[in-house]
């Protein structure tokens, strides 16, 4: 039902979560994706909705490797530019000296 698609687009311009799982724990995001991408009616415009949000929830204490899309040049955690050195909240040091970069 279509009214269900407008009123989950006002949730979203509300500050719904837009990185939530449904009941059976698959992404909302990549479901409505898939809805889109098959050319169901009324999906179109929630992934917009959805997209248009992505990112706004994210807490950056928790989770530090997501930047905001604004401010990409630059590391959450300490602030300086990313292409002058290399973060290390993102390198694990090996025992043997080396580094690699953290999964």
């Amino acid at each position: 039902d279509e009214r269900w698609l407008q009123v989950a687009r006002v949730m979203i311009h509300l500050g719904a979560c837009t990185n939530a799982t449904a009941a059976d724990g698959r992404s909302c995001l990549l479901y409505t994706l898939e809805q889109a991408d098959q050319g169901r009616s009324g999906f179109r415009p929630l992934l917009a909705a959805l997209l248009d949000k992505l990112g706004d929830d994210v807490d950056h204490w928790e989770r530090p490797m997501v930047l905001h899309e604004d401010q990409t040049a630059e590391c959450p955690i300490c602030m300086e530019t990313l292409w002058t050195s290399t973060p290390t909240a993102f390198v694990k040091f090996r025992s043997e000296g080396g580094r690699e970069g953290a999964p």
